[in-house]
């Protein structure tokens, strides 16, 4: 890296704007010295630039809080711009810290934010963390770039004593020696996975022997012995599979005996079995002829009743519709109570209307009065509004004036304390400067020696040296009184201005005051604006409900005259229901009219009559077709019950029951012998199987 312009403004003792070039300054010289008295500000400058990089100070004990200039005007910002170069790249850094400034409006103070940007060549890097970014560019933390390459005053020494992995860390950057490290590594690592395959190889060839050991029984046993134990245990195997072979045959033929006996068995008890069945479907049969017999003759009767079931139906039909016709009768006298009761509550809406509607009348001629008397009611009230305003303006410049005689009689107390703390700043300065040009010589005498030429007149004798009663300023405590009377100044100059601003705007107010015309107080002009925004209120009201009254006189109007219309019709309804009424009660038989009841109990009666006579022709219907169904049936079942039982009979002609439970004995002993050789010639298997695949791992 390689410094190029250091810009300092408000930052440690370099109050005003200060630019370092060094690319000017030096040319191609890569040494340069900085140098002063102490306190002169040589360590800011590598504070500004670890600053600028990484947010800190060169000596890290000082924050970035700790770097605004205490000397720097409010208005002053503290800001850092470091330019340099590093590998044929030009990079700018602009940073300020946190600190608190005046507020822009009102009085305090407010906090500046710390913030820090980046450039490459000109253009914006996109960083949330500059230092970081400055990390990776560097390849140095503060704390190391601290120990090599700024250098303060121990910070080297601190990097000597330091612990090896630090030091190692520092010299990995600076000679980029991480390569080396990484062959290092690699190569043990290497070393490492190779040993560890090898031990790995090792357990599992230990394991796989003793896997056989379990497989054979064997104590000890060695890979050279693999061979000779897979060929015994093949002879093996070939016995237990022929064995096997003629096991099977004996089990196969012994399998076939039992299943051919199970058969003929099986067909000797179907044929048991056929032979009931037979017997009971032929005794089935014969009951269901008998009752087939019973039930013709009960259809027989039935049929014979058809001609009066036909008289009953022409009966329950003539005295239904004389039911329907008495409903209708019960119907229609309802309809003309409703129609009468109808009639009457139009005539009522009728009259209500007509009340409505005189009412509506009566309301707007009065509404319309009022409003005629309220008319001028919102010209005045604009009028008592502006009297409102005027008085409110006059009460508040009363209060300015008051609080601006305040802010003055305190103004001038702070400007006498401002100008006495002046003063005597200012006799103190005079005072030590006076004290410090008579001490000179007395200081410049304390360093003369006899023989040595004296800096002021060359002189190498020194017979009387001038000496001084009181303690002699420094520069220091000068220039410290200096800043503290520049502060006092300012003071005192902040303060005559503060008060001929506040004079300057009171005569401005006395002059508006005394030029203004004597008000209403603004109790009474609120009292006059109230009145008339009532009467507002209420013209605004009326006009509202005239509005709404024409609205609804013109519903009532109309409303009344569809009342009538459907009044009209109400009554012409009326006399058509009359009419209707009478022409049906002429149609009636008088006993059934007086009595409906007796038509009811007609009608109950005949009904129940011809369900009976009909549920007794279908019941017997019925019952006479489900038991010829059921004959029909049972006679297919007894034909198909015989073939079965002759099917059956012919299979076993001429055969006998064969003795099953030997045939059993025979097939479960040769099944039995079957499997325990399956099981040998299964665990040869499973071992050469085993012994194989060990042997091959």
């Amino acid at each position: 890296m390689r410094p190029i312009k250091l810009k300092m403004t408000a930052f440690g003792p370099y109050v005003k704007p200060l630019e370092l070039d060094f690319e000017k300054g030096l040319g191609n010289e890569n040494f340069f010295l900085i140098h002063g008295a102490t306190g002169s500000g040589k360590t800011t400058i590598l504070d500004a630039i670890c600053y600028a990089l990484y947010g800190e100070s060169s000596g890290g004990g000082r924050t970035g809080k700790m770097m605004r200039s205490e000397q720097a005007l409010a208005t002053e910002k503290t800001e850092i711009e470091f330019i340099f170069s590093l590998r044929n790249k030009t990079y700018r850094i602009v940073r300020n810290p946190q600190y608190m400034r005046p507020k822009q409006r009102g009085d305090g103070f407010t906090e500046e934010k710390a913030s820090a940007s980046i450039y490459e060549n000109g253009q914006f890097i996109e960083t949330k963390d500059v230092s970081e970014y400055v990390r990776g560019l560097l390849k140095f933390d503060s704390e190391q770039f601290r120990q090599v390459v700024v250098l303060p005053q121990g910070a080297f020494q601190k990097f000597l004593l330091a612990k090896s992995d630090v030091r190692q860390s520092v010299l990995n950057m600076i000679f980029n020696a991480d390569f080396f490290k990484r062959v290092e590594d690699e190569l043990k690592l290497r070393a490492l996975n190779a040993k560890n395959i090898f031990d790995s190889l090792t357990k599992d060839k230990n394991k796989l022997l003793d896997d056989a050991k379990d497989v054979t029984g064997a104590e000890n046993l060695s890979e050279t012995d693999l061979p000779m134990l897979i060929a015994n245990f093949t002879e093996q195997l070939n016995a237990a599979q022929t064995q096997l072979k003629i096991l099977e045959d004996k089990t196969r033929d012994a399998q076939k005996n039992f299943s051919d006996g199970e058969a003929l068995s099986k067909l000797f008890d179907d044929l048991a079995k056929k032979s009931q069945i037979l017997i009971d479907e032929q005794k089935s049969l014969g009951q269901i002829l008998d009752k087939l017999s019973a039930a013709k003759i009960e259809l027989d009767k039935r049929t014979a009743e058809e001609s009066l079931r036909k008289d009953l139906e022409r009966l329950t039909t003539q005295l239904a519709d004389k039911k329907k016709s008495l409903a209708e009768l019960q119907s229609k006298r309802a309809n003309l109570k409703l129609a009468e009761k109808s009639a009457q509550e139009s005539q009522i809406k009728v009259d209500g209307l007509v009340k409505k509607k005189k009412s509506c009348d009566d309301t707007m001629t009065k509404l319309t009065a009022e409003v005629a008397e309220l008319q001028d009611a919102p010209a005045k009230l604009v009028v008592a509004k502006q009297k409102l305003e005027d008085a409110k303006s006059r009460e508040k410049l009363l209060k300015d004036i008051s609080d601006l005689r305040k802010k003055i009689t305190a103004a001038e107390k702070n400007l006498a304390t401002a100008t006495q703390n002046y003063n005597a700043a200012d006799e103190k300065l005079s005072a030590m400067r006076k004290a410090q040009i008579s001490g000179s010589a007395a200081r410049l005498s304390k360093n003369l020696v006899d023989g040595e030429p004296c800096p002021v007149c060359g002189a190498i004798h020194h017979p009387k040296l001038a000496t001084s009663d009181s303690s002699i300023p420094t520069d220091a405590q000068i220039k410290s009184v200096e800043s503290d009377l520049q502060t006092l100044t300012n003071t005192k100059n902040n303060a005559t201005e503060y008060l001929a601003k506040l004079k300057g705007e009171l005569t401005t107010k006395e002059k508006t005051l005394a030029e203004s015309v004597q008000v209403m107080t603004v109790a009474d002009a609120q009292a006059e604006v109230n009145k008339i925004s009532a009467n507002v209120d209420t013209l605004n009201d009326h006009r509202k409900r005239i509005e709404n009254g024409k609205n609804v006189t013109a519903k009532t109007v109309a409303e009344l005259e569809q009342a009538q219309d459907d009044h009209k019709k109400i009554l012409a309804n009326l006399n058509n229901l009359r009419g209707e009424v009478t022409a049906t009660e002429r149609d009636i038989d008088e006993k059934y009219r007086t009595n409906p009841k007796l038509l009811d109990d007609e009608i109950s009666s005949a009904t129940k009559r011809l369900n009976e006579l009909n549920s007794a022709f279908k019941q017997a219907q019925d019952n006479f077709n489900r038991l010829n169904n059921q004959a029909a049936a049972q006679k297919s079942t007894v034909t198909a019950s015989q073939k079965n039982k002759d099917e059956i009979s012919a299979q076993v002609n001429g055969k006998t029951l064969p003795d099953m439970k030997t045939l059993e004995t025979i097939r479960d002993d040769t099944q039995q012998a079957e499997r325990s050789a399956f099981k040998a010639k299964t665990k040869f298997e499973t071992q050469l199987e085993r012994l194989k695949k060990i042997s091959e791992n």
